[in-house]
């Protein structure tokens, strides 16, 4: 499912198999929470099942467009003069590519696939994911595991994996999506291949110069989420995303912490969120959201905490009270 930048609207690519070798690609646009749509053709996909689709929309550009007033049928099997042909394969794409050029898209991607932890049901979401890495001979990337795909994998095997997700979440990560396949691989040699998690990226008792904790307002609504400008002095707000208006007392309440750290004269400006803090404090964090001065203390007073920082140094993933013991690991530059 994607979003388009320039309307907003939500809409879903598939390829319609018209010839023996011959293909049409459908944009299909989809009201928002609307998920049906999308799993009729996954359906279609699944049994085969021929599919005959009226009064489809065509632009200038000769994009062919499935909107409201398209008509879809099932056809039967005997009325083509072709067989279904899937599509072909996609070649991997490597690890270190997707890092260093892709910000967006769709990936295949092959290599050895190693758990990070145990199966969880994140907030709001209503399927299990687990965390994992995948190596391959360019590098390492985190890849986010979705429900039945988890049975497929083994810890420490080689798999292709098609069609992922390209997702910032503390830094880049691959997530499996509803159309993606797990099969077996061919080993490949990854011995000179340092894992992320080898090299864990702790920046070691740094000086706090300074914290910027932002206070802001999203959406209320459980499917979007996402934040939301306010109107000096206006009661009523607008979500730009999902399109929905709201009391802004009703808004659900977010906090991030924007860190000014210091080390050896090097100085990092980086984004922690409240699950990170509030695991290191002991507390919720969001309680602090009508008085921000005692959390903004609170985090200026801190001393011989050692902070984790994502690969791009951009964000605070973990923290912990420096001791003796700790091991320091030096930060990427």
């Amino acid at each position: 499912m994607q979003e388009s930048k320039s309307t907003k609207n939500l809409y879903f690519d598939i390829q319609l198999q018209t010839g023996k070798d011959e293909t049409q690609s459908v944009r299909v646009m989809v009201q928002r929470g609307e998920s049906s749509k999308r799993q009729l053709f996954l359906n279609k996909l699944q049994t085969q099942q021929p599919i005959k689709l009226s009064n489809l929309q065509v632009t200038p550009s000769n994009m062919v467009f499935l909107n409201k007033g398209t008509a879809i049928q099932d056809a039967p099997s005997h009325s083509l003069q072709f067989p279904f042909q899937p599509l072909a394969s996609t070649t991997s794409t490597s690890v270190d590519t997707i890092l260093k050029t892709h910000n967006n898209g769709n990936f295949t991607v092959s290599g050895c696939i190693k758990w990070l932890g145990e199966p969880l049901k994140p907030e709001n979401a209503t399927k299990m994911v687990r965390e994992a890495e995948l190596t391959d001979p360019s590098g390492t990337i985190n890849l986010s595991v979705w429900d039945s795909h988890m049975q497929q994998i083994e810890d420490g095997q080689f798999y292709t994996v098609t069609n992922c997700k390209l997702k910032h979440y503390f830094g880049k990560r691959l997530a499996t999506t509803v159309t993606t396949t797990v099969t077996k691989a061919k080993e490949q040699d990854i011995s000179h291949v340092e894992r992320s998690q080898d090299k864990q990226n702790w920046l070691c008792c740094p000086e706090v110069m300074n914290v910027y904790p932002t206070v802001y307002p999203v959406c209320n609504n459980k499917d979007c989420r996402k934040k939301i400008s306010e109107n000096p002095g206006s009661k009523i707000v607008h979500c730009l995303h999902c399109n929905r208006a709201m009391l802004l007392k009703n808004c659900y309440i977010e906090i991030n912490i924007n860190f000014h750290l210091e080390k050896q004269e090097k100085t990092f400006s980086v984004t922690a969120f409240p699950k990170i803090i509030g695991n290191f404090l002991q507390e919720d964090v969001l309680q602090y959201k009508d008085n921000i001065t005692d959390l903004t203390e609170k985090l200026l007073l801190l001393e011989n905490v050692d902070f984790q920082l994502s690969p791009n140094n951009k964000l605070v993933i973990g923290m912990k009270t420096h001791t003796t013991s700790s091991i320091t690991v030096k930060v990427n530059s």
